[in-house]
């Protein structure tokens, strides 16, 4: 089984309610054409001012052919400058990627970007070696204050999805995958990301901050096992 536009419209109406997204203010980045579907980059831009009187409170994005539709939400504020996350995701087959706005002011927005994947990829990551590898994050080695700077992210896990069968039971393999993502910056929440099975394995994030004051960034990832993965960089403010 896989999920359709209409299972895709129910999943939105759960987070967005019975709002009406209307089809403005969003722009998908992403292939006409993937070979591999198993991991595809993809860039979710939303217009914006960014302010304290007018942010963009959250993205989800949604494949409405996947075994299940959801892919991720991504909840933002007017300290993240830039309404902009970059993410890979794991495609199936051909299908329409959806992503949804929820604004400050209560409206909503949506857009629908259609993608042709040659080869599907919605299982997990391939059998990894059992070792310790630390997430990576790139951050700018110093910025001014009030800029708007680029944060990347990569953390090692192969996000089993819970659709793969195993060969010598015949059963699913249960799914373990990175479902909370949160940062913190001088203490401050500044993305709070809940992530599901449509997210490809060793998942990638980028996005942006205001720089305010020198101090910690905190990146912390939590699998479906309680297993926590975390990463402190100090930025540097001039």
């Amino acid at each position: 089984a896989s999920a359709t536009p209409e299972s895709t419209l129910a999943a939105i109406k759960k987070l967005i309610g019975s709002k009406a997204p209307k089809q403005s203010r969003i722009k998908i980045n992403l292939l006409d054409i993937a070979e591999n579907g198993s991991t595809v980059p993809m860039t979710v831009h939303v217009e914006s001012p960014m302010s304290e009187a007018d942010y963009v409170k959250s993205v989800h994005l949604f494949a409405d052919g996947n075994p299940l539709p959801d892919i991720g939400s991504f909840n933002l504020g007017p300290h993240n400058g830039k309404a902009q996350i970059s993410v890979r995701i794991r495609l199936a087959k051909t299908q329409h990627i959806v992503a949804v706005a929820e604004m400050s002011n209560g409206e909503t927005f949506i857009a629908r970007r259609k993608i042709k994947i040659t080869i599907g990829g919605c299982g997990g990551g391939r059998k990894m070696a059992k070792i310790n590898i630390k997430p990576r994050v790139r951050v700018p080695r110093s910025v001014k204050k009030g800029d708007v700077f680029e944060v990347k992210t990569l953390v090692f896990h192969k996000m089993e999805s819970g659709q793969r069968v195993n060969k010598k039971t015949a059963k699913k393999i249960p799914r373990n995958i990175l479902n909370r993502f949160v940062v913190t910056y001088n203490g401050k929440e500044v993305l709070d990301a809940v992530w599901q099975p449509g997210l490809s394995a060793n998942p990638y994030m980028a996005f942006f901050l205001v720089a305010e004051e020198s101090g910690p960034l905190v990146f912390t990832w939590t699998d479906d096992n309680k297993e926590t993965y975390k990463k402190q960089v100090m930025l540097k403010v001039q």
